[in-house]
C-alpha cells in the first residue's frame, strides 16, 4: 500500500470504503484493531472512514505470572468498553453508502453519507469551522440529517 507520507501520492482516499461501506462491514486497516493506541490523526480517520473495530486480546503471557495475565484481561476488558462507547456514536452508519468524501479546508474533511449524515474530521492542530460551528483539533463532529422520512 502506498501511504500518503511516502511523497508517492498527496493524500489518502479511502476507494474501498466509498465502493463498499453498506454493503460490506468494514475495518480501514489490516493490521491494528482499533486505533487508539495510535496518534490522533490515525484515530480520526478511522471515523472518516466509518470504520469498524476489531478487538484482539494478544499479550505475551510467557512472561507473565498468573496475577498480571488477570490485570492485563481486565485492563484490556476496560479499554474495550471504552471502544464501544466510541464506536457507537458511528455505528450505524456502516449500514450507510458513502456518498462524498471532501477535503473542506486544508486539513478538513466530510463524508457524507446516503442517509443526509455529514462527518467532519479536524486533522489540523487549528480549530476549523463548518456550518458556523467549530471544531477543535484533533476531533470530529456529526451533523445528523434532519429529513425525516414519509
Amino acid at each position: 500500500m502506498i501511504c500518503a507520507n511516502s511523497g508517492l501520492v498527496d493524500n489518502r482516499v479511502p476507494f474501498w470504503n466509498i465502493v463498499y461501506n453498506g454493503i460490506v462491514l468494514n475495518t480501514p486497516w489490516n493490521k491494528c484493531q482499533y486505533p487508539s493506541s495510535r496518534d490522533k490523526k490515525t484515530t480520526l480517520k478511522f471515523f472518516e472512514y466509518i470504520g469498524r473495530p476489531r478487538c484482539e486480546f494478544a499479550p505475551r503471557l510467557h512472561n507473565m505470572s498468573p496475577e498480571e495475565q488477570i490485570k492485563a484481561a481486565d485492563a484490556y476488558g476496560k479499554k474495550i468498553k471504552d471502544i464501544y462507547n466510541e464506536f457507537k456514536k458511528v455505528s450505524r452508519f456502516q449500514l450507510e453508502f458513502i456518498e462524498e468524501h471532501t477535503e473542506i479546508a486544508p486539513n478538513a474533511t466530510r463524508t457524507k453519507l446516503s442517509d443526509g449524515t455529514e462527518i467532519v474530521c479536524n486533522h489540523s492542530n487549528k480549530e476549523a469551522a463548518y456550518r458556523g460551528d467549530k471544531i477543535p483539533p484533533f476531533s470530529y463532529k456529526i451533523y445528523e440529517c434532519t429529513k425525516k422520512a414519509n
